[in-house]
């Protein structure tokens, strides 16, 4: 999941919470709270019309919200028979005429309340004691004089306290109504339904009234409730802000160590899990193929230096060695010039010894075009074509017909069909140095062996074997057998080694059944 759509989810789930909280609240607990809220008034309210009706003879009240509320009061006086009933509605007194509601009045005055154990009352005793039965007896509306009179009424409401609502008539049938109407003031509306319909014998008639309680009521319970709601939605918010910003965190952070763990090695530091399908997994496959790609090239780098380094070591060497190796000459040249020019003992005679300095110069030539060989192999590019190693071998037998016939060598050329890939100039400069030193270091009368093993070209000559000493070193350069009597100055088996690793070809040399065996061995991609 995108991050995009991974944001828009947890707002869209974080909004469903919270509208879930809100909702559950109003239907779960706020009736609870508002029957609890309307019974805390309604008592609150009587205790204050007592308080107000003790202070006040008259049944005016002020300070009081009564709201929906129906009550009435009755005012017994310490003395006498005269009742003042106080209502919202309106008031009036009742005097008692008969004797036996005037004695359950005077138990009902006289009784002693606050010696009563309101936790344990035995309400049949107190019935008896107030004397409730003469009531019962009174009231019971079976036609009989109840024993009061009425007297004083009055008003208790103002009409112009109330407003007129809107009248509508509802209609179910062609012979059914009902006609809907109300009134209200500031704290209650009452609203009134006069239905009518008929049948084929009777007209029916039907009148309700009902209380409309204002809305303005539920204004302090939620009032109330906001703190709590405030609370539990900021910490809804914080709890689920906290969790959602760790599992955004958590990818970045993991990240961030790997990222710690590449600093220091890049090229064996472990890859960063890619994860999900998300802009994190995709930044991580992106981290890892650039660390991927850094290791590789770091690696090859490292390669690089190494033979960098390996060069500059083998060009200190080789530098240093030539610059010996031409001393020799040098020092015979001038040696043989000054005994000329100074005519010391046989060196007067110059003509003979003119040809000696030639040869000392041919030979300081020879190295140095060699070295300029190596130095010019570093800086062309290799050209790679198919070369027929057999036509290579034949041409360079060829070149040295002379020197083969003067020592009478046997050379023994297989047919070969080996075919390679590979630079011509170099490969052949490769073959002509193994075959030259075949040809040079064979004894009178000697075999030089030409044949095909695999993808191996071999060349083996018998006579002088090599010293084992100088076998692990033989392809340094200015390496040469001190035992021998054939001259040299140890170049040619160093720059075919030196070909040889420029063109990925393996050159080995090693002792073999009185001789030397030298082989040439291309490897896959010299096919």
């Amino acid at each position: 999941m995108k991050l995009s759509q991974r944001v828009f989810l947890y707002s869209g789930l974080m909004a469903m919470i919270i509208s879930t909280f809100i909702i559950a609240y109003f239907i779960l607990m706020l009736p609870s709270l508002y029957v609890d809220y309307r019974h805390t008034q309604d008592l609150q309210t009587v205790y204050d019309l007592q308080e107000q009706y003790k202070t006040n003879d008259s049944c005016i009240v002020s300070g009081v919200e009564v709201g929906n509320t129906n009550y009435f009061t009755a005012r017994i006086p310490k003395a006498g028979y005269t009742v003042a009933v106080c209502s919202a509605f309106g008031s009036f007194n009742v005097t008692l005429t008969d004797e036996d509601l005037k004695a359950t009045f005077d138990a009902i005055r006289s009784y002693p309340y606050k010696d009563l154990d309101l936790d344990n009352i035995d309400f049949e005793t107190l019935k008896s004691d107030l004397k409730l039965d003469n009531l019962q007896n009174k009231f019971n509306f079976s036609g009989a004089e109840f024993g009061v009179e009425f007297s004083e009424f009055k008003q208790g409401f103002a009409i112009e306290d109330f407003s007129e609502g809107t009248t509508i008539i509802h209609s179910s049938s062609a012979s059914s109504f009902v006609m809907e109407s109300g009134v209200k003031s500031d704290t209650v509306g009452y609203t009134n339904y006069v239905g009518m319909t008929s049948s084929d014998d009777a007209m029916f008639l039907t009148m309700s009234s009902t209380v409309t309680p204002q809305l303005t009521e539920l204004m302090p319970i939620i009032i109330q409730s906001l703190p709590m709601i405030t609370l539990l939605v900021i910490l809804l918010v914080i709890i689920s802000a906290f969790i959602f910003s760790r599992l955004l965190a958590k990818p970045i952070e993991r990240m961030a160590k790997y990222a710690k763990t590449m600093q220091n090695d890049v090229s064996n530091a472990p890859l960063i899990p890619e994860g999900k399908d998300d802009e994190f997994g995709t930044l991580a496959r992106t981290l890892n193929q650039l660390y991927t790609h850094l290791g590789k090239s770091i690696q090859e780098l490292q390669v690089q230096n190494e033979l960098l380094l390996e060069q500059k070591e083998r060009q200190q060497l080789f530098v240093m060695a030539s610059s010996h190796q031409l001393k020799t000459p040098v020092a015979a040249a001038l040696l043989l010039v000054d005994g000329m020019i100074d005519g010391v003992g046989k060196y007067k005679d110059k003509e003979q010894y003119l040809g000696e300095v030639k040869r000392e110069l041919l030979s300081m030539r020879k190295i140095i075009d060699e070295i300029l060989s190596l130095t010019q192999v570093e800086q062309n590019q290799v050209e790679a074509v198919d070369i027929k190693v057999a036509e290579f071998t034949t041409t360079i037998i060829q070149q040295h017909e002379t020197q083969i016939k003067d020592k009478q060598l046997v050379v023994q050329q297989d047919e070969m069909n080996l075919q390679v890939v590979s630079d011509p100039t170099l490969l052949f400069q490769i073959i002509d140095n193994v075959l030259t030193n075949a040809v040079k270091y064979t004894e009178s009368k000697g075999i030089i062996k030409i044949y095909q093993s695999g993808r191996k070209l071999c060349i083996f000559n018998s006579g002088e074997t090599i010293p084992e000493s100088l076998l692990k070193n033989i392809f340094e350069p200015f390496i040469r057998s001190q035992v021998t009597t054939v001259k040299g100055h140890g170049l040619g088996l160093y720059i075919a080694a030196y070909y040889s690793n420029i063109l990925n070809i393996e050159l080995t040399i090693q002792n073999h059944d009185a001789g030397v065996l030298a082989c040439i061995n291309f490897r896959e991609d010299n096919e």
